[in-house]
């Protein structure tokens, strides 16, 4: 089912998935879309958000499947 989702479909899902990650994440929040810096989803660990500590999830998605 995730191989059909569109890119923002893709992100938010993404977004839902991160907090099973690490449960220390306080934040998730996604920032995709154009002039997202690189950042689509951040996990962050502190109330600080990008001023504290926090982990980048880019997302990517092919055409075809990575050598």
């Amino acid at each position: 089912m995730v191989s059909f989702y569109d890119p923002d479909q893709f992100e938010e899902f993404v977004k839902e998935w991160v907090p099973a990650l690490d449960s220390r994440y306080v934040l998730v929040e996604r920032h995709g879309g154009s002039g997202d810096h690189g950042v689509d989803v951040a996990g962050y660990l502190s109330q600080q958000r990008l001023e504290g500590p926090w982990h980048n999830y880019q997302c990517k998605r092919y055409a075809a499947a990575l050598s």
